[in-house]
């Protein structure tokens, strides 16, 4: 597996997410990642089941640690030749980890996520919650 180069054409008639499932501090992590036939990474997500939430807010709840897309930051909606950023690579694994999350039994997913990206979550069904961004699934 390597990263996506932008020196590269995008494959993204190949692109198929793969999943990993592993145990980490007392709970579950679920690892998700966006490659091409050629096992070039385009994004990954890591999804935590906690064992006992560190937060109230967080009771119940499935959390994503991070959610990553490879290749140049570009504003909402701006596409740019040779670029994968605005693809709907994250709003795919998002989807995915929701799906997942709600098979395990969790009614809501939580993001934490910088003011940077608050809105991208927003348009993607989550609300403010304090120090994280969450969805009834």
């Amino acid at each position: 597996m390597k990263e996506y180069l932008q020196k590269e054409k995008p494959d993204f008639e190949s692109l198929a997410i793969k999943r990993m499932d592993y145990k980490a501090s007392n709970g579950k992590e679920v690892f998700l990642q966006m490659q091409d036939s050629a096992e070039n990474l385009y994004g990954f997500l890591r999804l935590r089941f906690p064992f006992q939430p560190f937060r109230k807010e967080l009771q119940g709840s499935a959390l994503v640690r991070e959610l990553h897309v490879f290749g140049e930051a570009l504003a909402l909606k701006q596409r740019k030749e040779g670029m994968i950023q605005h693809f709907g690579i994250g709003k795919q694994l998002l989807k995915e980890a929701e799906e997942i999350a709600k098979a395990q039994g969790f009614r809501k997913i939580s993001v934490i996520s910088g003011i940077g990206v608050k809105e991208y979550y927003r348009k993607q069904g989550y609300s403010d919650s304090k120090a994280f961004v969450t969805k009834e699934i």
